[in-house]
């Protein structure tokens, strides 16, 4: 059963963001735009954790938070609270965590460091693989029912190897999606290690839903027509992709 985790904030775009990227990491999301509806929401709802914003109307985060944590329910009293705020000052932070919240994020948020904290809560286990060598990074994770390849660092001899003795083992999926990530020296990549991993990744598996995310716009221009032409679906976020690939 999916972990649940309710957001509160009253700015839209923040919160149709934040739905997807949870939602596609596996989560089971319910919003509330201001601290009056979370406090109905969380009974009905039971989170195992909530985000919560500060500046909202009706009842700001800091009521919101006090009164979760007075709540008759012992176990909806106690769960995870991580504010997520623009209000950055240490005395915030502070007040925040003296009247219950369990962590704290600054606006804009990290995708990746909002995971990570996460995840000290609540674990969803969706790395299927994950290997390093020197300073790159590639794993294989579950993305609702389909995976997503990544490489990080750097796309040379080494990586490829590994990329291609992973390939004949996915598990059984909808889609499939080669996601590269935060890659190195672009400009000194050659055009044949590119097309090395994109052929390969478009010939592997029986799947036919495969796709390409490049979130690097110098990265995307030198991979797009190698894509095109192994006919796979190319985005320029991993996001877009999910969205993309699911339907």
């Amino acid at each position: 059963m999916a972990k649940k985790i309710l957001f509160v904030d009253d700015d839209y775009n923040i919160l149709n963001l934040l739905v997807n990227f949870l939602t596609m990491k596996g989560f089971e999301v319910d919003t509330a735009e201001n601290g009056y509806f979370a406090l109905k929401k969380i009974e009905e709802f039971k989170p195992d954790v909530i985000l919560l914003d500060i500046m909202m109307p009706r009842l700001d985060g800091y009521e919101v938070c006090m009164k979760i944590r007075s709540l008759p329910d012992y176990n909806l009293a106690r769960v995870p609270i991580i504010v997520m705020s623009a209000l950055n000052h240490l005395n915030d932070v502070k007040k925040a965590i003296s009247i219950g919240a369990n962590d704290y994020i600054v606006k804009p948020i990290n995708l990746q460091v909002l995971v990570e904290k996460i995840n000290r809560y609540v674990k969803v286990e969706s790395v299927i693989k994950k290997e390093t060598i020197d300073d790159s990074l590639f794993t294989v994770e579950r993305l609702g029912k389909g995976l997503v390849v990544s490489v990080q660092g750097n796309i040379d001899e080494a990586v490829f190897k590994i990329f291609k003795k992973n390939t004949a083992s996915y598990p059984e999926h909808d889609f499939l999606i080669l996601f590269f990530q935060n890659i190195k020296h672009v400009g000194l990549i050659h055009t044949e290690m590119i097309e090395s991993f994109i052929t390969t990744f478009a010939g592997s598996s029986s799947v036919k839903l495969k796709g390409l995310a490049v979130e690097q716009k110098d990265l995307f221009i030198l991979m797009e027509k190698s894509a095109i032409r192994n006919r796979l679906q190319v985005f320029s976020t991993l996001m877009e992709a999910y969205e993309g690939m699911k339907k």
